[in-house]
């Protein structure tokens, strides 16, 4: 089973709906520090804070915390990518000086190629965020007493 098809049914997995749910959550945040704070830039804190919170969960759980915060970046990451991609194709499709070499087709095509590989690469940067998260959120778990009521025989 190939990975985007992995990540597909696991997010609509109930094991990892706490994941999926944390992505969600950051949704508002992120857009609220992307384009009401700072316009010109991208900022993913809010996400990289969901994906360690999720990572630390699912490693109390004994579940795979990288897992977990690779599949939270990229449902929390999901306006990131919008934006993104969507920029890059308004951005190459009345690009002047393509337009006056290539001509209005052929700028055209090579608006979308460029949003397709800007959307790849912002969904690699995405994955890289959840699984920095999700090890940090893990490596914390191991390290944090984990509260009482998850203990067994306390």
């Amino acid at each position: 089973m190939n990975t985007a098809r992995m990540l597909l049914v696991n997010a609509t997995d109930e094991r990892f709906r706490t994941a999926v749910l944390l992505g969600l959550a950051s949704i508002p945040f992120t857009v609220g520090a992307n384009w009401l704070l700072t316009p010109d830039s991208v900022e993913a804190t809010s996400l990289l804070a969901a994906c360690v919170i999720s990572g630390y969960l699912y490693g109390i759980r004994g579940e795979s915390p990288v897992h977990a915060g690779t599949l939270t970046g990229l449902v929390g990451g999901a306006p990131i990518l919008v934006w993104g991609s969507a920029t890059t194709l308004v951005e190459w499709w009345g690009y002047p000086p393509l337009t006056e070499v290539a001509g209005n087709s052929i700028a055209a095509v090579a608006a979308v190629l460029a949003a397709l590989l800007s959307t790849l690469i912002v969904v690699v940067i995405l994955l890289v965020i959840g699984w920095i998260g999700g090890s940090i959120g893990g490596w914390a778990s191991k390290r944090i007493d984990p509260p009482r009521r998850l203990r067994s025989g306390s």
